[in-house]
């Protein structure tokens, strides 16, 4: 085992060194382009080595110099060698093994350091020791990959091959891992959800997804299945492309690894068991937490549990004064839990979404909802202090005594190792000024905001853009609301679209294709009636090549005062679309108004739309994208909070006939119900007879070659 001993300028004269975390000898790679004039010694030792000649016996007697990582960072130095500088036309294979499976959080050995008191800043790095998940402090069951929450990071170059072995350890679970964000052209198969693209990858088996990073920008990868994701398993996924082809390039200094956060709503308990009884007995969910990289402790709140906020360290970004850098967002959340961003005395200039680009915009918070990702440069121009980054939720996260809040630390490189000054509550992170993407602008109040909605922005990513300006090809309706339903399986309100839930087929439809017959999924055609429970795989067919507008309808509430706010953020897989309008019906919304408005040319639609891949439809309004159908498969497009995914809130887009798709590799993994046959086939019964023959021939040629070499 190697560790790297790296000795900075400055830092040799105190004696003091930095013990980074463990590097694989393969990996090792120098960005000469830095910071090479600040590297005094850069060399590999031997775990031995290493405690010989700083005087000491064991791994855990060393700890990094919190405040120096940052000068580590500047000079380059990765675990992963596909994290480098992209240069055009130098694509490289970046393998990865995941090993997925339970686990469990705060184990006592493992996580023995992984606290701190009220006040302190902690040691964050304390929480990353191997076998130590943070998972906001309480001991827990988690779903995880390598036994890590979050799970490894991704971070590529556009072109870049991926080569991902996922292997289940489950007892009991299937696994996907789904790559949001990725398009996955030319190898739908490996788009990661099952019943769809793939068969689950069952325990105790493997499973090798192989593509190409064709899709740049701030991503992330997460399993398809129940509530694996919500327990866990999710990671980022980054694709970075040559600053020549990156639209704002000239907007920040650095672009660092280090600057991207992960936020999860997280539940102080399995969310598997919190969100099946919700399904179950129609008792609303509320938010218990967030997590940001893995950490920050969960409050009580009126819950019987240890209050765990002020004891888990918190995430630090680290900054030098005067440089500006782009920081990379990424949410979800497993119940209506949207979250507003802010960085105390800072000011955020937006740049991204989704991957994509649009012309900047200065703000002082943006809100994000589940599957959303954000690029913003922040200018390191305040006095070097610590200063809080804010993030609050809403709805279910806002909801009697729980006030859902998590906070992070921006520290300036001369400031004190210590918590930021001013409060942390919940009331502190509403931030006034101009808000990026509101949600739920019917519900709450923004009168100390300038609000500057998706639709408004512009798009700059002329490499991603597409040619939607005209008439659409095929206009696809959307409404979706809650639905009362009451029996056996199913009680309380259920998230539907076009009163329809979505449920999953019995085998892949994209690669066991030319097995679906009509009854196995439905369409519009395929009446619902008032009042049933209808549940199938609901299919819409789009033409290869179309120009395609959905225009998706929040249904919403009868009255304004009963509205929750709670904006649905629908995930499509396989695309980027522009979000070319959005809209509140102040009166009572239907299908029908948004239709005839939509018609009669009363929506004002913006072709110049930024390109996303998740769009938060406004509660009691509507929003309307557009994409050309470029991408064959069958790709699903749903709503991106975890409960509402899981209870069916979504539809599959079929594009192109079963011809125009990509050809599945031959011995790709199949699945299906199976009944055993009363009657053997008349073909089975002869290829049984050839077998048999050609045994029988094959043992009489191998008994005559041993007895000619006697």
């Amino acid at each position: 085992m190697a560790y790297r001993l790296i000795i900075l300028k400055g830092v040799c004269d105190v004696g003091e060194v930095i013990l980074l975390q463990q590097w694989p000898l393969r990996v090792i790679k120098q960005r000469s382009n830095f910071c090479d004039d600040g590297l005094v010694e850069d060399r590999l030792l031997s775990l031995e080595e290493t405690c010989l000649q700083l005087g000491q016996r064991t791994l855990s007697d060393y700890r990094a110099v919190a405040k120096l990582r940052l000068q580590v960072s500047l000079c380059g130095f990765a675990a992963d060698p596909c994290y480098r500088d992209c240069q055009e036309g130098e694509p490289m294979t970046c393998e990865y093994n995941f090993t997925v499976g339970e686990y469990v959080t705060m184990r006592p050995a493992q996580c023995a350091s992984c606290r701190t008191l009220a006040g302190q800043l902690g040691d964050a790095e304390a929480c990353r020791t191997p076998g130590c998940i943070a998972g906001g402090g309480h001991v827990r069951i988690v779903s995880a990959v390598n036994s890590q929450v979050p799970g490894p990071k991704i971070e590529v170059c556009e072109g870049d091959r991926l080569v991902v072995k996922v292997t289940n350890e489950f007892s009991s679970e299937g696994a996907v891992i789904h790559w949001h964000g990725t398009h996955q052209r030319s190898t739908p198969h490996m788009d990661g959800t099952p019943y769809l693209t793939q068969c689950p990858i069952l325990p105790h088996t493997s499973f090798v997804y192989n593509f190409t990073a064709d899709t740049p920008g701030t991503h992330m990868w997460h399993s398809h299945i129940g509530f694996e994701e919500a327990d866990g398993m999710f990671g980022t996924m980054i694709v970075r492309r040559p600053v020549s082809k990156e639209p704002h390039s000239d907007l920040y200094d650095e672009d660092r690894s280090e600057h991207s956060m992960i936020v999860w709503h997280w539940f102080g308990s399995s969310a598997r068991e919190v969100l099946t009884i919700s399904k179950y007995t129609g008792v609303r969910s509320r938010g218990e937490g967030l997590i940001i990289n893995g950490l920050g402790g969960l409050e009580a709140f009126e819950l019987p549990v240890e209050n765990m906020f002020d004891t888990i360290p918190r995430e630090v970004f680290r900054v030098q004064q005067g440089r500006r850098y782009r920081f990379r967002v990424i949410y979800n959340n497993q119940i209506p839990c949207p979250v507003q961003l802010s960085v105390q005395n800072h000011s955020l200039l937006v740049i991204a979404s989704d991957g994509a680009s649009f012309q900047p915009v200065e703000a002082n918070s943006i809100m994000l909802n589940g599957g959303e990702r954000y690029d913003f440069v922040l200018k390191a121009d305040q006095p070097d202090n610590n200063y809080w980054i804010r993030f609050r939720g809403l709805v279910s996260c806002n909801s009697g005594e729980r006030k859902v809040h998590q906070e992070a630390v921006l520290h300036y490189e001369g400031a004190d190792e210590a918590l930021p000054e001013g409060e942390s509550q919940y009331e502190d992170a509403v931030a006034t000024g101009t808000l990026v993407n509101p949600i739920g602008a019917i519900a709450f109040n923004y009168s100390a905001n300038k609000l500057i909605y998706v639709s408004d922005l512009e798009n700059v990513d002329t490499e991603r853009a597409q040619n939607i300006s005209g008439d659409a090809d095929q206009i696809i309706y959307i409404d979706f609301q809650f639905n009362t339903h009451e029996s056996e399986d199913i009680s309380g309100f259920w998230p539907q679209v076009n009163s329809r839930t979505f449920s999953y087929p019995p085998f892949p439809l994209l690669t066991q294709r030319y097995d679906i017959t009509r009854d196995m999924y439905c369409t519009d055609e395929d009446i619902c009636a008032d009042g049933l429970f209808c549940a199938c795989p609901y299919l819409y067919n789009v033409e290869l090549g179309n120009l395609v507008e959905i225009v998706f309808i929040d249904l919403g509430k009868v009255t304004l005062s009963a509205r929750g706010g709670g904006d649905h953020p629908f995930h499509l897989h396989g695309y980027g679309f522009h979000v070319v309008a959005a809209g509140i019906i102040e009166s009572d919304i239907s299908t029908d108004i948004v239709r005839e408005l939509n018609e009669q040319n009363n929506i004002s639609k913006n072709f110049d739309g930024p390109i996303k891949d998740t769009v938060s439809v406004p509660s009691s309004g509507y929003a309307v994208i557009r994409f050309v159908a470029d991408n064959p498969g069958f790709w699903f497009f749903h709503c991106h909070i975890s409960s509402h995914a899981d209870m069916g809130m979504g539809f599959v887009l079929q594009v192109g006939n079963l011809t125009d798709m990509p050809n599945t590799p031959y011995d790709f993994p199949r699945c299906g119900n199976w009944v055993e046959s009363t009657e053997i086939p008349s073909g089975a019964a002869s290829g049984s007879h050839v077998g048999t023959i050609m045994l029988v021939l094959l043992s009489w040629f191998l008994l005559s070659v041993a007895n000619c070499g006697v």
